[in-house]
């Protein structure tokens, strides 16, 4: 798993975290959340990120209790979705993290662990498009 350089370029920008543009993910699925704390170096990233992704359990009911649309099930990895291939590089202000996923390609595509329905989904292709959902904080 190779953090792509672009990351290191975009992550100066965003050193005090950030806010959504929109409420929406790159998908157009709703999402509620900001960048908070971000993880500068690729030690921070493999040591951190590596330990924040023991502590999230899908709740495989959720789906069954509440609505979400045939978009938003689209993008929701279920609880078989195995993280191994997987590197957290930010969290936001709940310490949810953000991971570049790399299960499907050499190019990580951003999941997220969505506290408001116990998942992990995805909600950008690149980490460039991830960036690209926030204006950065000053």
């Amino acid at each position: 798993m190779k953090i792509p350089e672009i990351y290191f370029q975009l992550v100066k920008k965003f050193k005090n975290g950030g806010s959504l543009k929109r409420n929406y993910d790159q998908f157009e699925n709703p999402l509620d959340t900001e960048l908070g704390t971000i993880f500068i170096s690729k030690e921070q990233i493999y040591a951190e990120g590596a330990e924040m992704l023991t502590y999230f359990d899908v709740d495989e009911d959720y789906h069954t209790q509440h609505k979400l649309s045939d978009n938003e099930l689209k993008y929701y990895l279920g609880g078989g979705y195995s993280l191994e291939n997987s590197l957290c590089f930010a969290t936001d202000g709940s310490d949810c993290p953000f991971c570049m996923d790399f299960t499907n390609c050499n190019i990580p595509e951003i999941i997220y662990w969505d506290d408001g329905v116990l998942q992990w989904r995805k909600i950008a292709n690149t980490v460039e498009d991830f960036f690209n959902l926030f204006n950065p904080n000053e």
